[in-house]
């Protein structure tokens, strides 16, 4: 009974569909972004690299609870 009960649920466990919520846009400015980094452990603050000019990265701060952007060192 064992032998031919693991092989019936794996195959419907197959059958089960996961879903991830829609992405949401936390950003409109253009630039490219990368390495998205939560900041604290809450995971209220954003940390992530923005490129503003070709040779030039800078590291910016975004607070999730407002989406207020600022950079990390000013």
């Amino acid at each position: 009974m064992r032998s031919t009960l693991l092989p019936a649920v794996l195959i419907c466990s197959g059958f089960m569909i996961a879903r991830a919520a829609d992405p949401i846009r936390l950003t409109t400015d253009g630039h490219v972004k990368r390495d998205p980094v939560f900041l604290n452990a809450q995971g209220t603050e954003l940390l992530y690299v923005v490129l503003e000019k070709p040779n030039q990265l800078r590291l910016m701060k975004l607070s999730l609870s407002d989406h207020v952007i600022s950079p990390l060192h000013a």
